[in-house]
């Protein structure tokens, strides 16, 4: 069913999806069809370029109860469009996708008016960002797939559209008033903010352009509506930036500060000035996760313990923090002794930072009034140490434009609709950047190849290269080979990867101590392996088990970021696996200390309720 790429295009058609759903052709209306054709052709509009599963367009076909025939007639409907819309419709990797361009299409001319609006506004050309964001919300001419009002996939579809729309419209208000023209953004917002009541930017928008018009006593009755219909519907109060801007209205202070909204403020812990590396990953972050970048509304930043997991979130979040109008929020979902915190408590915290005043509300009620406030906002939340998908997935926005990173050493494989971003350890090079700028770089030049040594001792984890960085600045006097020297032992290695409360060995046992004592005996058996990489077939022959468990202890032990798969170069025509150095060393040692001193070492187990985590809330590497 696969078709040639769109081989006979029209250039005359044009198709509209916000507002009623329209195909024209040299300017005329087409007919789409029955109801359940136009909504295949609906959805993969939605969703232009791309996949849309078969299952997702039968499940909103039938609602879950499709008729045996539900491919055949699926088939049917998308040979019928292709014979309206020509070759744009093709099959791949069991779904389908619908090529149109932005000149054809309204949906893909407001976003890309409105990324280029954004991009504007980040480089400062303010009245260049309000006319590419005026040409956004003209390409909205109304609630898109209100004829599928019964039919929840559409139902959606049509909320997530509505979201952009009112993102580009809020930046567009936002605009306008602090370009002082009040007039324009009074002219129409009321609209808006009728169906939008909960929507506090279009208050702030809506609030201030009142002020600047002089209409000082309805800005103050307007926050007053807002303050009540907020008490009364949702239980809450308005945030502080709302309540901050009455406040100044009131005491005759109307303007609002360079850009327009006032932002929370962020509660992002401190940055590494010596942070090095991961030029290539934080770049790609910002790129999946800029506001106005394409649609990913959640990263995973995956890796091994100690690899620098939540220092990369946290610089590339300090780097996003002028994209978001609404600020940055970081949220650690683990406690400092490591155990997971309750998702209620999470809930509750962030309720009272955005300003929810009222009584804690009780388990059950936090999560929904948490992503009521989300929906309503344009943030960038930062997930560190998530140790499972339902944490991650309880504070997940519903709606809205929010974005949301999140570091795991769990892979997180039950999260759908999520871009996973791995990290692996730093180079040679990287490390003994690193090591030079904590002990001085004239030492590491003077004593290259023992530096070399040391960070490959360490496994080039960053974490470990830190920690061994850290006590060599304490110790000038000493010579780095000698220092290396010292680390050749894996116990006395271990016993030195640890400073103040930073220790290399308490988190390799929390990493390991997460699985369940099967799959961390193969583990033991597995770092006894001749080479650190090694196929299949020798996993089969070391564990001596069936096939399928060695394949359910090494989809674990993936999971767990305990192996990896290494590049496609080395693993070429078979199936190969890999384990850190510094892990391999880690295990073989405690397998290998004196009885006593391998009992005081035996890695904890967790308890029952834990899964494979991530690390804490600190930083624990560059």
């Amino acid at each position: 069913m696969h078709d040639d790429h769109r081989t006979d295009r029209e250039p005359t058609t044009t198709f509209e999806l916000l507002g009623r759903l329209e195909v024209r052709k040299g300017g005329e209306r087409v007919d789409l069809g029955p109801p359940k054709q136009r909504l295949v052709l609906a959805l993969l509009l939605s969703r232009a370029g791309s996949v849309v599963p078969v299952d997702r367009l039968t499940e909103a076909l039938w609602e879950g109860n499709p008729p045996r025939t539900a491919r055949k007639n699926l088939q049917i409907y998308v040979a019928a469009l292709r014979k309206i819309v020509g070759n744009r419709i093709r099959y791949v990797a069991s779904g389908y996708v619908l090529d149109v361009e932005p000149e054809e299409f309204d949906l893909l001319r407001l976003e890309r008016y409105a990324t280029a609006g954004r991009r504007l506004l980040r480089d400062g050309d303010l009245p260049g960002a309000v006319a590419a964001l005026d040409g956004a919300i003209r390409c909205w001419h109304g609630i898109p797939l209100t004829e599928f009002a019964g039919v929840p996939i559409a139902v959606n579809e049509s909320d997530r559209l509505a979201a952009r729309f009112l993102s580009a419209y809020e930046d567009w208000a936002e605009g306008q008033v602090a370009l002082g023209h009040y007039a324009e953004v009074l002219d129409g917002i009321d609209e808006v903010a009728g169906r939008h009541p909960f929507r506090e930017r279009l208050g702030v928008a809506k609030m201030t352009a009142l002020a600047g018009c002089g209409r000082t006593a309805e800005a103050l009755a307007y926050y007053d509506e807002i303050r009540q219909r907020m008490a009364r519907e949702l239980g809450i109060q308005p945030s502080p930036v709302l309540t901050a801007l009455y406040q100044r209205i009131l005491a005759g202070q109307s303007q609002p500060g360079p850009g327009g909204l006032s932002r929370a403020t962020n509660g992002l812990p401190r940055d590494l000035p010596d942070f090095v590396g991961r030029r290539d990953e934080l770049n790609h972050l910002v790129d999946l996760l800029d506001a106005g970048g394409p649609a990913v509304d959640v990263v995973v930043l995956t890796g091994p313990a100690g690899v620098g997991k939540t220092v990369t979130a946290i610089r590339t979040a300090r780097r996003l923090d002028g994209r978001f109008a609404d600020g940055v929020m970081f949220v650690p979902l683990r406690a400092r002794d490591g155990r997971p915190r309750p998702i209620h408590e999470v809930t509750v915290g962030l309720l009272r930072q955005l300003g929810y005043s009222g009584a804690s509300p009780p388990p059950g009620e936090a999560v929904p009034l948490w992503r009521a406030w989300l929906a309503e906002r344009r943030m960038l939340l930062v997930l560190d140490g998530a140790m499972d998908e339902d944490s991650v997935r309880a504070l997940l926005p519903g709606l809205g434009d929010s974005r949301v990173l999140v570091t795991s050493r769990l892979k997180l494989s039950g999260l759908d609709a999520v871009c996973r971003v791995a990290l692996a350890e730093l180079s040679t090079m990287e490390c003994l950047d690193l090591l030079g700028r904590m002990v001085g770089a004239g030492r590491v030049v003077s004593d290259r190849y023992a530096a070399e040594r040391l960070v490959e001792q360490c496994g080039r984890l960053p974490l470990a290269v830190r920690v061994l960085g850290t006590k060599l600045a304490m110790l000038p006097h000493i010579p780095i080979s000698r220092y290396a020297e010292r680390l050749a032992d894996d116990q006395a290695l271990f016993a030195e990867l640890a400073a103040g409360d930073l220790s290399v060995q308490a988190c390799l046992d929390d990493w390991i101590g997460s699985i369940a004592p099967p799959p961390r005996e193969s583990l033991r058996q597995l770092a006894c392996m001749p080479r650190p990489v090694f196929g299949r077939d020798e996993v089969v022959t070391a564990l001596g088990a069936g096939t399928g468990s060695v394949d359910r202890t090494i989809a674990t032990l993936l999971e767990a970021s305990l192996l990896f798969v290494p590049d496609p170069e080395v693993a070429a025509h078979q199936e190969m696996y890999g384990m850190s150095a510094l892990l391999r060393r880690y295990v073989r040692a405690l397998m290998t200390a004196p009885p006593r001193a391998a009992a005081a070492a035996a890695i904890p187990a967790r308890p029952p309720e834990h899964r494979p985590g991530t690390g804490s809330a600190r930083p624990t590497g560059p």
